[in-house]
């Protein structure tokens, strides 16, 4: 399936069990004190925890170090990437830089 119908479920789920869940979150990046661009992340749950989505036959290379960015950037401490590909895996990425698999 795709990687937005993965989305939509995993919200309904985490807000039916009463988390609170905001998707596809703006961040500006800035550097120098000047804004260079933006990324989106998917799923940000009770504004602690960034949800990366993946689905596919395999994971993208690079995809565990967007989250990776992705929690740095934000400045929240947890990140999780589930991809939902052939057997289901998931990743836990610490702000620190450690990670589980």
């Amino acid at each position: 399936m795709l990687e937005a119908l993965y989305r939509a479920g995993l919200r309904i789920v985490l807000q039916e069990r009463g988390f609170h869940v905001r998707c596809e979150v703006p961040f500006v990046v800035h550097f120098h004190g000047q804004r260079i661009g933006e990324y989106r992340v998917d799923m940000i749950v009770d504004d602690k925890v960034i949800l990366e989505i993946k689905a596919g036959a395999t994971l993208v290379n690079g995809a565990k170090a967007q989250l990776i960015n992705y929690v740095r950037l934000s400045g929240l401490e947890l990140g999780l990437l589930l991809h939902f590909g052939p057997s289901a895996e998931f990743t836990r990425v610490i702000a620190s830089g450690e990670s589980d698999r």
